[in-house]
């Protein structure tokens, strides 16, 4: 995530993870919510955590 843009926020993570081959997201700003996007299946990393 390189925004912090609130729609970036409110994703629906189910359908994101559904649609990436390799469902990674890498949080330049820290801002999503770790345990809700391992929950969707989606690996992700923090910048700085």
């Amino acid at each position: 995530m390189l925004t912090d843009w609130p729609e970036f926020r409110t994703l629906d993570r189910d359908r994101v993870a559904g649609r990436l081959d390799v469902p990674v997201v890498v949080d330049t700003r820290n801002q999503l919510d770790p345990e809700e996007l391992r929950g969707a299946g989606i690996s992700w990393h923090g910048v700085g955590t």
